[in-house]
């Protein structure tokens, strides 16, 4: 996008915003007190790519993508490679959109 294109903000709904938010935040402090080796190097940089669009997912909602797209694409590819021995994403938004 060009710095002069103006797009419309798209939040999602007030729990799916929240339940990303508590999201970023697991994750952050589940960073904090990772110890890398060189066989966790390649789990951090899954994680990346499960969370690197998630800025435009919280402001461009719905314009092409939605949180069943969102899991679908990033997160549970994530889990389903990292899950059973690292955090567990989807089952953090589960939590947080009592599912």
């Amino acid at each position: 996008m060009l710095m002069d294109e103006y797009r419309e903000t798209r939040l999602p709904p007030e729990k799916i915003f929240r339940a990303y938010a508590k999201l970023l935040s697991s994750v952050f402090v589940y960073l904090r007190n990772y110890d890398t080796t060189q066989a966790e190097r390649e789990e951090i940089a899954h994680l990346g790519d499960a969370l690197h669009n998630i800025a435009q997912f919280l402001t461009e909602y719905g314009e092409w993508i939605d949180d069943e797209k969102f899991r679908k694409l990033f997160i549970r590819p994530f889990d389903e490679k990292w899950g059973d021995s690292s955090i567990n994403l989807e089952k953090i938004l589960k939590h947080e959109l009592k599912e």
